[in-house]
C-alpha cells in the first residue's frame, strides 16, 4: 500500500514534519501530501519544548488513528513513541538519520523497531537501515508528487522581472538547496561545485548561465557564495542568486538544465520535478535518482562538467 493510500485508509490521520516555508524537499513533499489526502499536519521545527508539548498533548487527545512522522530524530521518535497508541510510521527522506553512531544509534533503533512501519525514498537508506539492525518492516517508496501545473502562471507572476531578463539572456543552468549546509566540513548542496564547474565550461559555453536558488539566503550566505564567484574569477554579470521563499517548479520550464552537485541525498525531489517537466537533469550518484537523471560520479569535477556541456550543446 502506497503512502496515499495508506493516509486515506484512516478515518483522522496526523502527518508530522516541515511544512513551508522553506520550500524544502520535505517541506514540499508533505505540502503535495496534504493536499492529496486532507490530511491534517502537524507543523515541526521551531519553539522547542513548547513544540514537543504541543505534539505530546495532540497525540494523547487528538483522537487520531495514525501518524505519519517525516522527522527521524531520537526525541520526535520518542514523543510519538511514548504518547501514540495507533498505527505509527516513520519516513526517512535522507541518509543522515545514522551519521553518527554508538549510543544515539542504539537509541534510534530501538524506537524504530517499535514503529509499525517505515518508508525510506531509496534502497540506499533502507540498506543502512538493515545494516543498523532494523527489524521494523521496511518499504522504498519515492517521495515524488507531481506538482500542479495549473498553478505554474500564478507562480510564475510572483516572480521579479529580472528573473526572467535572466533567463532571456542564454542558457540558463540552475543549481538549488533550500539553504547553505555543511557536512563534515563540505557543501552539502555542492553550490561550490556548481560554480567551480561553471567557471570551467564558460569558455565553451558562452551563453552559460548559472542561476543559484536558495530560499534561506541571509547575509553569510551571500557573502559565501559571492566569495565563491570572487574566487574562481566568474563575471558576476552571469550568476543570478535568487534567495526568496516559493515553489520553484515552474522555472524548470525555462531552464536549459537542474544540475544537483550534493554530496549527500536522499532521493532529491528538484531533479524529480524537473524530468518530469522535460528538464534535463545531471546528479551525484550518492543514492537512487528519478528515472531520466543523468548521474555523474560525485566528486569528479570533470565528469560533471563533460556530460553538462553535452546537455548545453544540444539545447538549441
Amino acid at each position: 500500500m502506497g503512502i496515499i493510500q495508506l493516509i486515506r485508509s484512516k478515518n483522522k490521520p496526523l502527518v508530522i514534519g516541515p511544512t513551508p516555508p522553506p520550500w524544502g524537499g520535505v517541506s514540499v513533499f508533505i505540502d503535495r501530501l496534504k493536499s492529496a489526502t486532507g490530511a491534517e499536519v502537524f507543523r515541526t521545527g521551531e519553539l522547542g519544548f513548547a513544540k514537543y508539548l504541543m505534539l505530546a498533548l495532540k497525540l494523547m487527545f487528538g483522537k487520531h488513528d495514525l501518524i505519519h512522522l517525516n522527522v527521524v530524530t531520537v526525541k520526535y521518535l520518542t514523543i510519538c513513541f511514548l504518547f501514540f497508541r495507533g498505527k505509527r510510521y516513520v519516513m526517512d527522506h535522507n541518509s543522515r538519520a545514522f551519521d553518527k553512531r554508538g549510543l544515539r544509534a542504539q537509541v534510534l533503533v530501538t524506537i524504530l523497531n517499535k514503529f509499525d512501519g517505515i518508508i525510506v525514498v531509496s534502497g540506499t537508506i533502507r540498506d543502512a537501515y538493515l545494516d543498523q539492525g532494523v527489524k521494523a518492516p521496511i518499504t522504498v517508496e519515492s517521495s515524488f508528487l507531481a506538482p500542479n501545473e495549473s498553478r505554474a502562471a500564478a507562480i510564475l507572476a510572483g516572480y521579479p522581472s529580472s528573473l526572467f531578463e535572466f533567463f532571456g539572456s542564454g542558457k540558463v543552468i540552475v543549481v538549488s538547496g533550500y539553504r547553505l549546509t555543511f557536512v563534515g566540513g563540505r557543501d552539502l548542496y555542492g553550490f561550490d561545485t556548481a560554480l567551480r564547474v561553471f567557471k570551467a565550461i564558460s569558455h565553451r559555453a558562452p551563453l552559460a548561465r548559472l542561476l543559484i536558488i536558495i530560499p534561506e539566503c541571509p547575509s553569510n550566505t551571500l557573502e559565501y557564495l559571492n566569495g565563491l564567484i570572487s574566487r574562481f574569477e566568474i563575471d558576476s554579470e552571469l550568476v543570478y542568486i535568487f534567495g526568496r521563499q516559493g515553489e520553484i517548479w515552474p522555472l524548470f520550464k525555462l531552464a536549459s538544465v537542474l544540475i544537483r552537485p550534493t554530496i549527500s541525498d536522499g532521493f532529491g525531489i528538484s531533479v524529480a520535478e524537473a524530468v518530469h517537466l522535460g528538464c534535463p537533469a545531471i546528479a551525484s550518484d550518492v543514492c537512487e535518482r528519478y528515472p531520466g537523471v543523468i548521474k555523474y560520479r560525485v566528486f569528479d569535477d570533470r565528469d560533471l562538467e563533460t556530460k553538462l556541456f553535452q546537455v548545453l550543446e544540444g539545447d538549441s
